[in-house]
């Protein structure tokens, strides 16, 4: 019983019902609720104007990555963002020499937050973001280098950003393997260098990182020749910002069996001495253990029959092999003229059309090389006195192992009774002698031409010169013989030119902006598109219990129209100033999922939450 103090001290009971006590103490604590609310939202407002007063007019340019913590040639973002500039010219990140950069594109964003204080309206700025994917060539790299943008004609800089590069580790499970055909070569001769990932445990993607591919000293080109035919054995991966094929089998190494996937390279070293190949490395999120409903912890997924089991999976980055070449230098003596760098062994011929022309007629001529290396051959000096050689760029078309170019040529003159062989000189290995082949010279035939004069081309005839008229006699030539200042009436040929260009150039005009009209449309409809259908791949995802991190930031991406790989939470919270707490179950989401991911840790991520959360930034963004 709950009692009151009357005027004599003693305790008295209070009068009426309890019931009506209670609804009334409830009442007052959601008045004093709705009051904190609104002071807190008041508070929030009046620093955000604060802050937008004392930023208004500036540019702010800042950069950051997705993870400060990076293993060695490991993929990472970079994300460059400008605020309240107008125009932006993107950022030059060629100083960034101790990594790989591949541009991700530009995401320009125009926020539509207002807020009026005391008369004046204050707006969120501009953002413009450039997106960068990175991957370290050094391994005592701590700092990306300061970045210079250029936002509406003046420069700003971003600050330096320190990182930590963790070193690759051995693996059991995981292996990097890379061989070369020779263990010694001549400058400029062709290797055949062949790489393999050994995958023996269940794992989620691969980021491959070969420095060798943009290393000097080295000429690399993929080979497609020595894939299976079969195109159920290919699959695609991504190697040095292109798409490649590459073969899936089965391998054994000692007693353990590992799926495979090898693709394959010329390599063509370009100095000599003993070369060391960079060290690659190959980052993958491999399967760690599984975590139950409870959020325990176990690697074996039967631990706990019948309960749910959720995989967990830790990035790591594993090395490649130390891969040494020694590379002899080219002899010196005896190198043909014709010796442009080839090494090995090569064969060329030559056809040609038509072989009846007339001077001055074009002819067609088709060189084919082949070779091992053939594909990285350039097209031959042609030193031909008596033919005239276009000037246009030269057509090549490239096989497994040969390569043909195609150029024109013009004989001078009608004493030109064929096409010359042409020569092809490389240093044979095997023989380790310079040698020169030749193409078989192709006999032609050359008809003598009359020169083309003006009154030719004009339409005139060669005919005998008209007799000046003697003085009296009448001359039938027209008024306008003695009106020298007037000009010839255009041609009927000419009028209907006129004519026609005159009724086809509007509806040319016409279907030109009607065609560029449709490819801003499409843009936009793909964007809208992919935002419409966020919800129902993300529930996809989720059905097919994938891990829930990933699919979040798919989600985002298709909500923000932008790569998935470059989001952070900074992107999702500013707009999110109105909704407190699903900013907070956001920042919450990022926070476990990010730790899932690159910390290992065990708090799991509910699919519900995600849901909850990913449905209520539908509506919001």
């Amino acid at each position: 019983m709950n009692y009151a103090a009357d005027r004599c001290g003693k305790p008295a009971p209070i009068r009426g019902k309890i019931g009506n006590g209670r609804t009334s103490l409830k009442m007052q604590t959601n008045t004093m609720k709705q009051n904190y609310t609104r002071l807190i939202t008041l508070t929030g407002l009046f620093w955000f104007a604060l802050f937008s007063l004392a930023t208004a007019g500036e540019i702010q340019v800042n950069a950051r990555v997705n993870q400060p913590n990076i293993f060695a040639g490991q993929p990472f973002a970079l994300t460059i963002t400008v605020e309240g500039a107008d125009e932006v010219i993107p950022p030059d990140l060629t100083h960034l020499i101790d990594f790989q950069v591949k541009d991700l594109g530009q995401n320009p964003n125009s926020s539509n937050f207002q807020l009026t204080i005391n008369g004046r309206q204050i707006e969120s700025k501009n953002t413009i973001e450039f997106s960068y994917k990175l991957i370290t060539r050094k391994t005592d790299t701590t700092t990306i280098p300061a970045v210079t943008v250029v936002a509406d004609g003046k420069p700003y800089t971003t600050k330096p950003i320190a990182i930590t590069i963790k070193q690759p580790e051995e693996n059991e499970y995981f292996k990097l393997e890379v061989r070369l055909s020779k263990p010694s070569a001549y400058v400029g001769e062709p290797l055949l260098m062949t790489t393999t990932w050994l995958i023996g445990q269940k794992a989620r993607g691969g980021g491959f990182n070969l420095p060798v591919l943009s290393d000097n000293r080295f000429k690399t080109s993929v080979r497609n020749d020595l894939l299976p035919r079969d195109q159920k054995q290919l699959i695609r991966i991504e190697l040095a910002g292109e798409v490649i094929l590459a073969k899936q089998h089965q391998k054994r190494v000692g007693n353990q069996d590992f799926t495979a996937i090898t693709f394959f390279h010329t390599l063509i070293p370009q100095t000599a001495g003993e070369l060391t190949l960079p060290q690659g490395t190959i980052a993958v999120d491999a399967l760690s253990g599984y975590q139950t409903a409870g959020g325990g912890r176990n690697r074996d997924p039967f631990a706990i029959w019948g309960s749910r089991q959720r995989e967990i999976y830790n990035t790591i980055v594993v090395p490649a092999n130390p891969v040494s070449l020694t590379v002899l230098p080219l002899p010196q003596h005896d190198v043909p003229p014709s010796f442009n760098g080839l090494v090995g062994h090569y064969s060329i011929k030559a056809s040609a059309e038509p072989l009846t022309v007339n001077v001055g007629d074009p002819i067609t001529l088709q060189l084919e090389i082949g070779g091992e290396a053939a594909t990285s051959v350039t097209m031959p000096s042609l030193f031909f006195d008596r033919f005239k050689i276009s000037n246009d760029p030269v057509k090549q078309r490239a096989t497994d192992d040969a390569i043909t170019f195609t150029t024109t040529i013009r004989a001078r003159d009608e004493e030109v009774t064929e096409i010359p062989g042409i020569p092809l000189s490389f240093f044979n290995v095997e023989s380790g002698q310079y040698e020169t082949v030749h193409t078989t010279p192709i006999p032609i035939t050359v008809r003598a031409t009359r020169i083309i004069t003006a009154d030719d081309a004009l339409g005139g005839s060669i005919a005998p010169e008209v007799q000046e008229s003697e003085p009296g006699a009448e001359v039938h030539r027209g008024i306008r013989y003695n009106y020298s200042d007037i000009q010839e009436p255009l041609s009927p040929g000419t009028n209907k030119i006129l004519l026609w260009v005159g009724l086809f150039l509007p509806v040319a005009l016409f279907v030109l902006v009607m065609l560029l009209k449709r490819d801003i449309d499409t843009g936009s409809k793909e964007a809208k598109q992919r935002k419409k259908q966020a919800m129902r791949q993300l529930k996809k995802a989720l059905a097919r219990k994938e891990d829930p991190f990933p699919a979040w930031l798919t989600f985002l991406g298709n909500e923000l129209n932008r790569p998935p790989q470059t989001i952070t939470v900074q992107d999702v919270l500013p707009r999110l100033r109105n909704q407190p707490e699903l900013a907070k179950t956001v920042q919450h989401i990022f926070q476990t999922g990010e730790a899932l991911t690159y910390g290992g840790a065990s708090q799991p991520l509910e699919p519900q939450t995600i849901l909850a959360a990913a449905h209520h930034l539908h509506q919001v963004l």
